[in-house]
């Protein structure tokens, strides 16, 4: 099986990890919908909202928000960007600008923030409504992770597998493409954003001596310099590091 991390630089220096198990299996074609226009409203209480209007009706997007950057994240599937740009700056409120990215059928939305405050996302229709909420500020580190003393723990109630080989390539658009084959598609990865770094964990993964090392990527213009893929007890993890800290990541399993 395959597993791809993207990162990319196009219009400006951004970064997706794309995360694919590659497999026989039958395709149905999904109505592909597109977003159209994104609005700023201050609302009463010190709220702000972005309403992100779709060209027909979408499902609730998965949401999830990031420390350090302060970034709050929707993924939406079979969801595609008709903006005019892929990054615009805003400064209005709470908010410093947003941009849409797209990979394998799935649209990325990602809000950088002044600072983390608390959230709501609704939809109706075709309209995707945020709402941020100035007064409650989410305190840092309360964002969803996964402790490496935990990740120790959960390992052990995994079979063990192993990394089969790790490559790196440059995109027809200047993007940075992270292979990694595993022995098994059902190894379990987690993604997390780090100083800079983004930190991927293979659990209860072995990592042949060969690619445990550090891998200099500079020469690929690429918005990555460098990889390092270690051995940290029974899991492997690999921090990709971008050059620059103006990037985003996007993961996704299909």
């Amino acid at each position: 099986m395959d597993m791809k991390y993207v990162p990319v630089r196009n219009f400006f220096p951004k970064i997706i990890v794309a995360i694919m198990l590659m497999a026989y299996i039958t395709i149905i074609k999904a109505d592909i919908v597109s977003l159209t226009s994104v609005d700023f409203k201050e609302l009463a209480n010190n709220q702000q909202q972005l309403i992100l209007s779709m060209t027909d009706n979408v499902r609730q997007p998965k949401a999830f928000h990031t420390d350090s950057p302060a970034r709050i994240i929707l993924d939406f599937d079979s969801v595609t960007s008709s903006l005019a740009m892929k990054k615009n700056v805003l400064h209005k409120g709470e908010i410093n600008s947003f941009f849409a990215i797209e990979a394998a059928g799935k649209m990325r939305f990602v809000i950088n923030l002044k600072k983390l405050l608390a959230y709501e996302v609704t939809v109706k229709d075709n309209l995707v409504f945020i709402t941020l909420r100035s007064a409650n500020v989410i305190k840092t580190n309360n964002a969803l992770h996964i402790s490496d003393k935990s990740l120790n723990s959960f390992s052990k109630t995994i079979p063990q597998q192993s990394i089969n080989k790790i490559d790196f390539r440059r995109g027809k658009k200047g993007e940075g493409r992270l292979l990694v084959s595993l022995s098994e598609p059902n190894i379990v990865v987690t993604t997390v954003e780090k100083s800079g770094k983004i930190e991927l964990t293979f659990i209860n993964t072995q990592l042949p001596e060969k690619y445990a090392k550090k891998i200099d990527v500079i020469d690929f213009a690429t918005p990555v310099s460098m990889l390092d893929a270690k051995i940290q007890g029974k899991n492997s993890k690999i921090w990709v590091m971008p050059l620059d800290g103006d990037y985003t990541y996007s993961a996704f399993q299909a």
